[in-house]
C-alpha cells in the first residue's frame, strides 16, 4: 500500500483588455513528489511487481491570439 501524498500544480494567467492576448504560465507537480500511479502485483505469474510513477515536475507556457 502507498502512503498518501498531496499534489500542487498552479497556472497564473493574464488576458489583455480586448480580450484578444492572453498570456498563461504553468507547473505541475511543483514539490516533484514521486507517487505510484499504477502497480499490479504479478508475482504469482511472473515473479516481479510493476510500478507507473506519477509526471516529475515540469512547467509551461501559453500565449494565444485571437482575431
Amino acid at each position: 500500500m502507498q502512503d498518501s501524498y498531496g499534489l500542487v500544480n498552479a497556472r497564473l494567467s493574464y488576458i489583455s483588455g480586448g480580450g484578444a492576448w492572453s498570456f498563461a504560465v504553468f507547473a505541475k507537480n511543483l514539490a516533484d513528489q514521486d507517487y505510484r500511479s499504477f502497480a499490479v502485483d504479478s508475482t504469482a505469474f511472473f515473479g516481479s511487481n510493476e510500478d507507473i510513477l506519477g509526471e516529475p515536475r515540469w512547467f509551461g507556457a501559453n500565449i494565444r491570439y485571437e482575431f
